[in-house]
């Protein structure tokens, strides 16, 4: 359970684990609306990360906003 402080503006919160996004393991990332760099070591460079955005996410973001 969470407590939210009360507040006169609603708070919606979205779990973005394959709920509005999905990422890919692919190497050549075909097929992904969007290529996220994810830095898992300080040492390393950077891994792209195909992501696929659901139908909507989007629109439903920006109306929330």
């Amino acid at each position: 359970m969470v407590n939210l402080p009360y507040s006169e503006r609603r708070t919606l919160i979205f779990y973005l684990d394959e709920t509005l996004i999905h990422s890919l393991d692919n190497k050549d990332k075909v097929g992904c609306d969007e290529v996220v760099y994810l830095k898992l070591d300080p040492k390393e460079d950077p891994v792209p990360i195909g992501v696929n955005i659901r139908p909507y996410a989007r629109e439903c973001l920006y109306a929330a906003v």
